[in-house]
């Protein structure tokens, strides 16, 4: 059960603040928490804790089920980066992307990239 208190922002103004217990992340096994603060009356609080609770008892806790590809985070990553340095870096950051990571890392999923199958795959490209 979360409790509401009250708080002194940085200019003085009173808002309410409420930290809540979600229950534990199957994923992970660890218990999960959240706060949220700012809001200027109590009433106000009220209402988004209810509906956080609400929503956690019918949907239980909001999971991350990233099946997100490397090779579409990169292509994503690449059009931000090219606009933020020179194209000499750019150039240069593709090259190795295309004949040494993306190889490797293309199909997989980013959720099941660990340093244990970083290290097998490195070895494994070594020794052909």
């Amino acid at each position: 059960m979360a409790t509401i208190k009250k708080y002194q922002d940085k200019d003085g103004n009173t808002r309410y603040q409420f930290q809540v217990y979600l229950g534990v992340d199957p994923l992970t096994g660890k218990k999960k928490n959240t706060r949220r603060r700012g809001f200027k009356t109590k009433k106000e609080a009220q209402i988004v804790l209810s509906r956080l609770e609400l929503d956690i008892y019918n949907h239980g806790l909001p999971t991350k089920n990233d099946n997100t590809i490397f090779k579409d985070i990169y292509q994503l990553w690449f059009t931000q980066y090219k606009q933020t340095v020179k194209e000499s870096t750019w150039v240069t950051t593709q090259r190795l992307f295309r004949l040494h990571i993306l190889p490797i890392f293309s199909d997989y999923r980013i959720a099941k990239i660990s340093n244990d199958e970083f290290t097998i795959e490195v070895q494994q490209v070594r020794k052909k």
